[in-house]
């Protein structure tokens, strides 16, 4: 199989990359500073502030071929070398800050970047490298680059220089993988630290895309929040409790695909107001793929899921016989309906039944009670079973 060469697959592992960097670097600096601030696509790659000062910069590189070495007139390197001029005519001059050149190439030995590198650094050398390459390269797609380059005065291109620490041969995303388990060790339960990283992976993206969506925003996560996270993950992950998948807690689904649903037709024979059906929907749907991703996840087995719908029908049987107890005969529909109401009610916003200790996430508790009532176990009419016999 070929690629296609004008693919966008390089260009979207570079920057799930970039992403799942931010997340392991933030980790790494939230141990020792608590009121670190993560920022993506703002000043550079990644960038970090604490109490109001930014102090670190990070550019990624992920090159999907790792063994390609970096040369002084790489494409790659020169547009970093655009990024660090353009902070410097912005006014982000600041010496104390870091520039950390992240790749996952090598430097090519004896190149500017080689000379970058915490190991046998010699700034001057690079600057006297790159100016070269400025002077003598023909690479047209390069041309406003060197001359933006050349047109800094040699101290201003050392000491931009000298704030910029190259770190080349880094991790990969296998590489982010096995040091986000080095950061999370003792979090969880052994066996349930991949699901663990999976649970804040997934929120970490969708918080990204949170800001993504809002057009007079960048990406800006504070510390507190990652923290407050993984707390909240690590409650979820107690014996006595399950996590919850942070995407289906708000997720919506388009209410008309289930209209023939038996639930649905529940609803209906309970003369429930139509504006209320896309709640019903919505917790259906929540409660059945998170459910799902439990068992995948060998978080629930089959028999727990079991044992959780029999206390739902047992406490929902107390109810329906109580709410019905005094039917007669000749009780006419409307009553029967506005008894029906009743029950509903209690399912829609009095149910709290949770399907272990401390799991109390309304939709698993609602959702489930709507599954029993697609299933026919459970109904909020007196004679459901017979109507939905002659509807279907």
């Amino acid at each position: 199989m070929t690629v296609n060469a004008f693919s966008a697959s390089p260009s979207l592992a570079g920057y799930l990359y970039q992403c799942r960097l931010a997340l392991l670097e933030t980790l790494n600096r939230l141990k020792n500073d608590p009121c670190v601030i993560v920022f993506i696509e703002s000043l550079d790659d990644i960038h970090f502030e604490s109490k109001g000062k930014s102090f670190e910069l990070l550019q990624t590189k992920l090159h999907l071929n790792r063994f390609a070495n970096l040369t002084d007139s790489s494409l790659d390197i020169w547009k970093s070398v655009r990024i660090w001029i353009d902070q410097l005519k912005s006014g982000f001059n600041n010496s104390d800050i870091k520039r950390y050149l992240i790749t996952t190439s090598k430097a090519a030995d004896g190149s500017a970047l080689s000379f970058l590198k915490l190991e046998n650094r010699n700034v001057t050398t690079a600057e006297q490298i790159f100016h070269n390459v400025s002077l003598t390269s023909k690479n047209k797609d390069l041309q406003k680059i060197f001359s933006d380059f050349k047109a800094l005065d040699k101290n201003e291109r050392l000491n931009l220089l000298d704030t910029i620490i190259v770190i080349d041969n880094a991790i990969d995303h296998a590489g982010i993988t096995k040091n986000l388990h080095s950061s999370l060790w003792g979090i969880c339960d052994r066996e349930k630290l991949n699901i663990f990283i999976e649970y804040l992976e997934g929120w970490w993206f969708s918080r990204i895309l949170k800001d993504i969506k809002n057009p007079n925003s960048y990406i800006m996560i504070p510390g507190n929040e990652i923290d407050s996270k993984i707390n909240e993950l690590r409650e979820g992950f107690k014996q006595d409790n399950l996590p919850i998948d942070s995407e289906l807690v708000n997720a919506i689904v388009d209410h008309e695909i289930y209209k023939n649903y038996i639930f649905v037709k529940q609803l209906q024979l309970a003369n429930i107001n139509t504006n209320r059906i896309p709640f019903a929907v919505n917790n259906y749907y929540r409660a059945i793929e998170q459910r799902s991703r439990w068992i995948r996840e060998d978080l629930l087995l089959v028999g727990d899921i079991e044992k959780y719908e029999n206390k739902l029908i047992e406490e929902w049987d107390i109810l329906f016989k109580a709410t019905f107890d005094e039917l007669e005969d000749n009780t006419s529909n409307e009553e029967k309906i506005k008894l029906a109401k009743k029950l509903y009610r209690w399912a829609e916003q009095e149910a709290n039944i949770p399907i272990r200790v401390n799991c109390h996430e309304a939709f698993i508790t609602r959702g489930s009670l709507q599954i029993l009532s697609d299933n026919k176990k459970v109904g909020w009419h007196p004679d459901y079973r017979s109507l939905l016999d002659s509807l279907i």
